[in-house]
């Protein structure tokens, strides 16, 4: 590399526009490390989804508030709805 070549590519390292794409990487990288806990809570209710599906989730909320009938459905059941909606409750805003 002769030296003009050299001197043209250090004038363009530090232009703004790279200074620009550095800051932007470091927004992304901070959002990165800000969604963790979105990301772990998603996790959390994907594997609860595997106990229980959303819509036997709805059907059982459905029967306890609307129709009164929680203490017909079955207690193990009953413990994964619990356990899912206290999941929901720790939804992360």
């Amino acid at each position: 590399m002769n030296e003009q070549s050299r001197r043209a590519k250090d004038r363009r390292v530090n232009t703004p526009l790279v200074e620009e794409a550095k800051s932007a990487k470091d927004t992304v990288e901070a959002k990165v490390l800000n969604d963790k806990p979105i990301t772990s809570w998603i996790d959390a209710i994907s594997q609860s989804d595997e106990g229980m599906s959303r819509g036997q989730e709805d059907l059982i909320t459905h029967l306890i508030d609307d129709h009164g009938y929680g203490e017909l459905i079955h207690p193990v059941l009953k413990a994964r709805y619990l356990a899912k909606r206290a999941i929901r409750a720790r939804y992360p805003m």
